[in-house]
């Protein structure tokens, strides 16, 4: 079975569970593991094609980084995927209509996590 689902209906779907959880413990932020922790239980990896599971982590490793909770399991994820699109293991597997999305967030969040530029090697 698979979820077929995208990127951008993953990135909705997260922003409504932090929203909904959020408003049960009012004043404290959530920190990355707190996101993980109630956003992987939607979802059985063991079900997810690679570019699905792509889809489930990139959201969730982009509010991380943006609310500076970035934690060093999805550093890793984040670091393998771009090795990944770099390398052309991507080519293919992501949909036509969300791939350009996709390659864009995540070659953000690298830039944003490493402060390196393909070049930098």
């Amino acid at each position: 079975m698979k979820y077929d689902i995208t990127y951008e209906e993953c990135k909705d779907l997260l922003l409504e569970r932090i929203r909904s959880n959020q408003s049960d413990r009012p004043g404290k932020p959530f920190t990355g593991k707190d996101v993980q922790n109630f956003w992987l239980y939607e979802f059985n990896e063991n079900k997810l094609a690679e570019a699905e599971r792509l889809n489930v982590l990139l959201p969730m490793i982009e509010w991380e980084i943006d609310n500076n909770t970035l934690t060093p399991e999805l550093t890793d994820e984040l670091y393998l995927y771009y090795e990944d699109l770099m390398e052309g293991r991507l080519d293919g597997i992501l949909g036509e209509d969300e791939a350009d999305v996709v390659i864009d967030v995540l070659t953000k969040c690298y830039f944003r996590v490493f402060d390196k530029y393909p070049d930098d090697d």
